[in-house]
């Protein structure tokens, strides 16, 4: 693509671009930086007529003001050669979230923690994620992710392998790539600790569950 663009669909699907991976839930907004070749994997689970949304960013009205003002400042500030850039990635993406909360229904807000770490693994399912790193960003302390983690009757640690798993599962059935390459893409560190995994999980083998798909 020649422009930015701001890419939003009704259904979940996955974008891979230089050998990452990142999933999406219906209405979120995905932002795709002009010169990046991209794969979107999209579909709906209900059965409902599939709508996608594309839009330019050159100040596009339609989009809300404090997303493409956010866009607008990391979009400037990767391309730049500072060398304090990621430092200022971060102080961006923590000055828009704080906004963001402010402005956010109250049903975005009464959100569980699970639902506020799930979509986090899934734009980095790569990331050797920690909970400290989980905690920095929701702005809450060890304890208290510890605490809500134990009233759900879960574990980071389980939270982390399902998603890349329920990613993995996508990927099996919606492409072609090898069961290597997906087992990489989603973040396990080999294809036979993954095997395990899926086959602990959903009962089957990776092998198994794509002959079953196609």
């Amino acid at each position: 693509m020649k422009r930015n663009h701001i890419v939003s669909t009704n259904g979940h699907g996955a974008i891979s671009y230089h050998k990452h991976l990142a999933f999406f839930k219906p209405g979120e907004l995905i932002f795709i930086p002009k010169h990046l070749a991209v794969n979107i994997y999209v579909f709906c689970i209900d059965g409902r007529p599939l709508q996608i949304y594309l839009h330019k960013i050159s100040g596009n009205k339609e989009s809300t003001p404090i997303s493409v003002d956010f866009i607008k400042a990391i979009d400037e500030v990767s391309r730049s050669s500072i060398s304090t850039k990621s430092m200022v990635i971060q102080a961006i993406t923590a000055y828009f979230d704080q906004s963001h909360h402010h402005d956010t229904p109250y049903h975005a807000q009464s959100l569980s923690v699970v639902e506020k770490i799930q979509p986090l693994i899934r734009d980095e399912l790569q990331r050797k994620w920690s909970t400290s790193e989980i905690c920095a960003q929701l702005y809450i302390s060890s304890a208290s992710l510890y605490r809500a983690l134990k009233a759900e009757n879960t574990s980071f640690t389980e939270i982390l392998t399902n998603e890349r798993l329920n990613a993995a599962k996508i990927l099996l059935k919606k492409t072609h790539k090898s069961i290597d390459q997906i087992s990489y893409e989603c973040g396990f560190q080999s294809q036979s600790y993954f095997a395990k995994k899926f086959k602990a999980k959903f009962h089957i083998s990776p092998t198994a569950f794509r002959k079953k798909s196609h």
